[in-house]
């Protein structure tokens, strides 16, 4: 009695980097630019220290990668909402990584992507791998058997084959090759009328679609087939006629061969989307993706380690989706990396991530969004 009371120690607040010099916030700030912005580290390491803060790329670095291991649960929550729709996107484009096991540091690797469909909720799942050869192809689609959207590559084959899938084709990738064709000053003037001929037939199809969806009738999968076998099977009819006609004809070592060529040999895929109301008709949804990783890859130009890449791959995954759904992104990881923490530590048994998935957080959306 008498004495003084022994000082309690306060405990520890989770965090998702404990002993970090970063909070929630500033954590969310330099992901955001370095993932949505495309800034390299070394910029903002200078841009920091113009305002007096001492925070150095190798820092950042770190911290990107403890982040990436906080959040690999919830990009996996990611992936699997995307296959277990019926249908999807894939792509692939590459990336150069310095410090690769057995590989020269110019050698490209490969970021895969997959995203979901029209009509759900937007997602994307972003996978690095050291190449591009089927094997990557079969881990990125695990064993997805619905319908699967790429660009004409073949290393797809292989998975979609054993997982009894269903391969479409891109006929937005086809009316590029008729859009260079037709501006080829090389060719005569017979090849540039043919190729406008190809590009109004393609537009009739895109055009079919967007009065589908603006229509005052029923939008359901079954409905769009009926519709699409009304209006373009007839269209599809025509190009088949033309592109038969014209590989008998005209010379295909030129750009316009080049397309009659590419249009050939996808045609099988091309004309699925007739028979699946799930199906799109091009690819443009996953390229909506990849766009904006290629802009930043000009900026960091590479990544240093496998690991780096990874965590590349997480951190895109997550930040892509957000975006995708309209959220604020640095709200949205704040709010991750403020309240998940403290649930990781309370809860013993597996944590529930789906109120956390980027579309249902609703209270992170931009104002306008709301």
């Amino acid at each position: 009695s008498g004495g003084q009371t022994p000082p309690v120690k306060a405990s520890a607040v989770p965090s998702v980097i404990p002993g970090a010099s970063c909070d929630s916030g500033m954590l969310s700030f330099i992901l955001e630019q370095k993932y949505l912005n495309a800034m390299p580290l070394y910029r903002l390491e200078e841009n920091f220290s113009q305002m007096n803060i001492d925070i150095s790329r190798t820092s950042m670095a770190r911290w990107a990668i403890q982040s990436a291991d906080f959040l690999g649960d919830l990009a996996f929550e990611i992936k699997k909402y995307i296959l277990s729709q019926n249908a999807l996107h894939a792509d692939e484009t590459t990336i150069q990584v310095l410090h690769e096991p057995g590989k020269k540091a110019q050698t490209n690797s490969y970021m895969w992507m997959i995203c979901s469909p029209e009509n759900t909720h937007p997602a994307v799942w972003f996978q690095y791998e050291r190449g591009r050869a089927g094997v990557y192809a079969k881990s990125l689609l695990e064993d997805f058997s619905g319908l699967i959207h790429i660009d004409g590559y073949d290393g797809y084959n292989n998975a979609i084959s054993e997982n009894k899938a269903t391969r479409l084709g891109c006929w937005a990738h086809v009316r590029r090759k008729f859009v260079i064709a037709k501006k080829d000053g090389s060719g005569a003037n017979k090849y540039k009328t043919l190729s406008i001929k190809f590009l109004d037939l393609i537009q009739k199809l895109f055009k079919n679609e967007a009065e589908f969806k603006s229509g005052i009738f029923e939008k359901s999968e079954e409905r769009l087939v009926i519709y699409r076998k009304e209006h373009s099977k007839p269209i599809i009819d025509q190009i088949k006629t033309m592109l038969d006609d014209a590989r008998i004809r005209m010379p295909m070592k030129n750009s316009l061969g080049d397309a009659l060529i590419y249009l050939h040999n996808e045609w099988p895929y091309l004309i699925r989307f007739l028979d699946h109301g799930a199906a799109s008709l091009s690819n443009n949804r996953i390229e909506n993706h990849v766009r904006p990783f290629a802009i930043g890859r000009k900026n960091w130009l590479f990544a240093d380690t496998t690991k780096g890449a990874d965590a590349s791959a997480i951190l895109y995954t997550v930040i892509a989706t957000a975006k995708a759904n309209g959220l604020s992104v640095r709200a949205y990881l704040k709010k991750i990396f403020s309240e998940l923490p403290g649930i990781y530590a309370s809860q013993k048994s597996k944590v529930d991530l789906t109120p956390f998935l980027p579309w249902n957080c609703t209270d992170c959306l931009k104002p306008q969004q709301k």
